[in-house]
């Protein structure tokens, strides 16, 4: 997460709602600049995935301005701004995470404070709120990851009280075939095998947006097919 290195005194009035699908160009701009570039268009089909999920909240800051009628993704909103009157200064995730090692806690997934805004008490407001958050949720504490580059974050988090309790490595594979394209496969792999001796499709992509219709149009960017294999790339990052 950013490092915000806030100031307890605020130069301008915060307010923090809850995020709505409008936000999403916002949220991806801040995202950008904590190192995690993203399109508006990424960013509104992660918050459609926890949109309703009460274990899950995300919410944005503003400068103190009019109010938008949506209730958006979380709790019930604090306060709120027009996008005309004042853009997203920064946004935070939170999470219930339940497990077996240990009793059920808040996890924020991701703090990102406007470069342009940091130190007038924009972290701290959204810190507060998700603090609130897991209160509301029966969660008695709260954990967070911070990038060990990142020290201003950790004054940060230092000074709301927070320690440090545990350095661990962290590991990832990627590039799982998504059920959509595990589908895919079975679907068309009777079809490629019996196109002919020439080993491709005549009509690769006629074939595909026949079979997944709008699917195909909305996720697929190129489709290679010879014989029996085929490989896809996909958008919408469930690869």
């Amino acid at each position: 997460m950013t490092p915000p290195s806030d100031s307890a005194r605020p130069v301008a009035t915060v307010t923090v709602r809850a995020a709505t699908l409008a936000d999403a160009a916002d949220i991806a701009r801040l995202s950008g600049q904590l190192g995690y570039p993203a399109t508006p268009e990424e960013v509104a089909h992660r918050l459609r995935q926890i949109e309703g999920d009460a274990t899950h909240a995300v919410y944005v800051a503003r400068f103190a301005g009019e109010e938008l009628p949506d209730l958006g993704i979380g709790a019930a909103r604090t306060s709120s701004t027009s996008a005309a009157t004042s853009p997203v200064i920064g946004w935070i995730h939170v999470h219930v995470c339940h497990g077996l090692v240990s009793d059920s806690c808040v996890e924020i997934a991701g703090l990102v404070i406007d470069e342009h805004h940091r130190s007038h008490g924009v972290g701290r407001v959204l810190m507060t709120q998700a603090e609130q958050w897991a209160r509301e949720n029966a969660c008695r504490e709260i954990r967070l990851r911070s990038n060990i580059i990142r020290a201003g974050a950790h004054a940060f988090y230092d000074k709301l009280g927070y320690e440090m309790f545990k350095t661990q490595k962290a590991f990832r594979r990627r590039r799982f075939a998504s059920s959509w394209e595990r589908e895919m496969r079975i679907h068309l792999e009777p079809v490629f095998t019996t196109v002919g001796s020439a080993n491709r499709a005549p009509s690769e992509e006629k074939l595909l947006r026949g079979a997944f219709g709008a699917e195909f149009d909305a996720r697929a960017r190129r489709v290679s097919v010879t014989s029996s294999h085929f490989v896809t790339q996909c958008t919408g990052g469930r690869l």
